[in-house]
């Protein structure tokens, strides 16, 4: 997870979701998100320095590269990226979760429909710009997009695909850990919890009208 890296120097989205100012938000989106990614660089070369030097690539997760990666891609121009298609439905509802149990002891007390709003502030805007960017990257952009559903039924299925697009060897050892792996981490093995967009003051409806076509594409995805 990098995003806390970018979040600890003020230059990130990551800012607004973990303490809410509009002001801030406004000021984000005016500029360009390379430096942030420069840092990024920076941070990840020190640590590779800590560890002895190059060893592999970096495997980096973070949402808030969904609607950036072309900034990303000024940065790191070698970087091959996979996004995780899910129903914007079921993601804000857990968004809206997440963002209650993020902001609830910084305000007393929490409206639920600020939480809401917010959530679809941001993500409406970050899915409109990656979607842009989709359009606007070249042929040699090396991005797989991956339905959510295929990631928890047949992640070794996108393994395979993500490893081909980057031109990783795929091991007879790799896919071994990685079977591993999926059995010892059965989805929720740490336990679940349920959501309603109804809990925030939203519906589908209102998410559809928020999100634009993209909501019905990415419907049971």
């Amino acid at each position: 997870e990098s995003s806390f890296i970018p979040i600890a120097n003020f230059d990130s989205f990551g800012q607004f979701i973990t303490a809410p100012d509009y002001s801030y938000l406004e000021w984000f989106r005016s500029r360009s998100r390379a430096p942030s990614q420069a840092y990024l660089k920076q941070m990840l070369k020190y640590l590779q320095w800590q560890q002895g030097g190059r060893r592999g690539p970096w495997l980096l997760k973070n949402p808030c590269n969904t609607g950036e990666f072309l900034e990303v891609l000024e940065v790191f121009p070698k970087a091959t990226f996979v996004i995780s298609r899910r129903d914007i439905y079921k993601t804000m509802g857990s968004s809206m979760r997440m963002g209650t149990e993020i902001l609830q002891n910084t305000f007393d007390p929490l409206d639920p429909k600020f939480v809401g709003q917010y959530t679809v502030d941001i993500w409406a805007y970050e899915t409109r710009r990656y979607l842009q960017q989709l359009k606007d990257k070249g042929s040699g952009v090396r991005l797989l997009e991956a339905d959510y559903n295929t990631c928890v039924s047949d992640g070794l299925s996108v393994a395979r695909d993500l490893y081909d697009l980057a031109g990783l060897p795929w091991t007879r050892q790799g896919e071994a850990a990685m079977r591993q792996w999926d059995v010892d981490n059965p989805r929720h093995k740490l336990g679940s919890y349920g959501y309603a967009l109804e809990d925030y003051g939203w519906s589908e409806e209102k998410i559809a009208e928020a999100f634009g076509p993209v909501a019905e594409d990415w419907r049971g995805r």
